[in-house]
């Protein structure tokens, strides 16, 4: 398997599974605060079901 590099300058996209409250009090602030990162994702359960 071949991985493609980021260019210079280029953000690091990341993706978070669930909304609970680390994801909102740790995770998400962190990212949020550097410069070089970019959500790309959020991975939620569909309405009605359970993890």
């Amino acid at each position: 398997m071949e991985w493609s590099s980021r260019t210079p300058g280029q953000p690091v996209g990341y993706a978070v599974v669930g909304l609970g409250r680390i994801a909102q009090t740790a995770v998400l602030p962190a990212f949020n605060a550097r410069h070089n990162t970019r959500l790309v994702a959020l991975v939620l359960p569909r309405a009605g079901s359970t993890w």
